[in-house]
């Protein structure tokens, strides 16, 4: 025998417990183990063609949308500018984007996944992870307060130096994989942060210039049931 009940008001994006217990003869028995389950953001894709709805900037760098691209202008080094989707916070999740900047050669252009909305003094999320390029390398960061932990640096060669790339992260319980324009360059395994915002951004080593552009991001929400996928993939077990 089954029964269900549909709560009379709509879950919030967040985390929650439930457990159950049933009368029989008039009595009514222990309750069951508690059980956690998540309401996750839904997936989206934003094309920034005039609209920027959905995105929320944190700290003081200034935001907007030209047609066709989601912008950002500064000349202040040493400092980063990060944007968030501000519907929720997302657990398995599939992300990414398509980003370059112009002035600056040395701009470091990030992902973020698992992330606060609250910055450190660098204006940069004060937990989560980061994925970002700049001048032929990429990099792997474990962000926190008061140190980021890098779990991966190196140069590759699909990183397209001075134009558009695609940077991607498939974050699945404890697995993070990393792509760049359709190539996997990083695949890590740390449960540190297992929820958070998704975000982007960028940060000048030089005071030039710069202007941070992103075409589209999208996400996409992976459910229990796309763990074959993602492990034929990856490879993992």
């Amino acid at each position: 025998t089954t029964c269900a009940h549909k709560p009379s008001y709509t879950l919030g994006y967040n985390l929650y417990k439930w457990k159950v217990r049933a009368r029989v003869g008039g009595v009514w028995k222990s309750w069951s183990e508690t059980k956690g389950f998540t309401v996750t953001p839904p997936g989206f894709y934003s094309g920034f063609n005039g609209s920027m709805t959905g995105w929320q900037p944190a700290g003081d760098s200034a935001w907007s949308v030209s047609d066709t691209d989601l912008v950002s202008v500064t000349d202040e080094d040493d400092k980063f500018s990060y944007i968030y989707r501000s519907a929720g916070r997302y657990t398995d999740v599939d992300f990414s984007a398509r980003m370059r900047c112009s002035g600056d050669l040395n701009c470091e252009q990030y992902l973020y996944i698992r992330a606060t909305s609250t910055l450190s003094g660098l204006q940069e999320p004060l937990e989560g992870y980061s994925f970002g390029i700049y001048d032929g390398y990429f990099m792997v960061f474990k962000l926190a307060d008061p140190l980021a932990e890098i779990l991966e640096f190196g140069e590759n060669k699909a990183i397209l130096e001075g134009d558009w790339n695609t940077l991607r992260v498939v974050a699945y319980g404890s697995t993070l994989v990393f792509y760049i324009n359709g190539v996997i360059v990083s695949i890590e395994d740390d449960n540190s942060y297992s929820r958070g915002f998704i975000g982007l951004g960028y940060f000048l080593q030089d005071p030039t210039l710069t202007t941070y552009l992103v075409d589209w991001a999208r996400a996409s929400v992976l459910l229990k049931g796309s763990a074959s996928t993602f492990a034929v993939e990856t490879g993992q077990p």
